[in-house]
């Protein structure tokens, strides 16, 4: 009986000890992704537009759990109007990192060009991860050496992780 004692103390005080605690980290980096447009429904009063673009995370912040990822987004633009007036962009991205591991996000764009991005599941350290950020445009309509449009946001949020 007694051993039953010392094998269930045991069991009670190493069985809590081995359950990790979530920790959230702040998301605060910049992302600049290589863009391509193609146009999926032309008209001049209503159309939609496909916008595929990938490229690197890079933080200030060491800490930034998405830092050095690189990151793919594909993203549907859909305006009306002669003066094509933004009626929704929503799209996916992957972050991955070195490791092979990644992040999938759902991507929401407001009408001042203000983007949100949900985390929707995670592989490997980043299964089950949850978070938001928004992203804010700090760089339109540059050129990169190739000729392709470069866009350069600011994401800022948080991420947490099992």
């Amino acid at each position: 009986m007694l051993a039953h004692r010392a094998l269930l103390s045991t069991v009670v005080v190493f069985g809590f000890a081995t359950v990790a605690e979530a920790e959230t980290k702040e998301i605060d980096h910049t992302f600049c992704g290589v863009a391509a447009t193609s146009t999926i429904v032309p008209g001049e009063d209503h159309g939609v537009y496909h916008t595929s673009f990938h490229g690197v995370i890079s933080a200030d912040n060491a800490s930034d759990p998405l830092n050095g990822t690189t990151g793919r987004c594909d993203v549907m633009h859909e305006w009306s109007g002669a003066g094509g007036d933004h009626i929704r962009t929503v799209g996916y991205c992957v972050a991955t990192d070195l490791d092979g591991d990644s992040v999938t996000m759902l991507s929401e764009r407001d009408d001042g060009g203000v983007a949100s991005y949900t985390i929707l599941r995670g592989t490997g350290k980043w299964e089950g991860a949850t978070g938001q950020a928004t992203a804010t445009p700090v760089a339109l309509g540059k050129r990169d050496a190739t000729g392709q449009n470069v866009i350069c946001s600011q994401l800022d949020g948080e991420i947490t992780t099992p």
